[in-house]
């Protein structure tokens, strides 16, 4: 199972920079781990029928809802850069490139 953590869409510059600093907003702030088990349907509990799925969860920090495509930070997305759909194709090609090693 692929998790696209959610947090939200900003909308306009306060909203959007207000949130750039914070774990929504960058990868520099996160946890070095993430407690599964705080997610019902990720967590190991028996009552999960999800909990013996191999799992790869993504994190959440770009503010377009994993689909943005901008490449550079200009003006116009207030000096961020809402990547958020190369961040999730990465992720995927990464899961992809681990599957097809093991095949090997």
């Amino acid at each position: 199972m692929v998790v696209l953590n959610g947090g939200g869409l900003c909308t306009h510059e306060s909203d959007c920079t207000s949130r750039a600093k914070t774990d929504l907003g960058t990868n520099k702030v996160w946890p070095k781990g993430f407690p599964l088990d705080s997610v019902a349907f990720l967590s190991t509990d028996e009552r999960n029928p999800f909990r013996d799925w191999n799992l790869v969860f993504a994190p959440y920090c770009s503010g377009d809802m994993h689909s943005g495509q901008r490449t550079e930070a200009t003006n116009e997305t207030f000096g961020l850069y809402f990547s958020g759909y190369h961040n999730a194709m990465g992720t995927f090609s990464a899961v992809m490139l681990f599957v097809l090693s093991l095949m090997l």
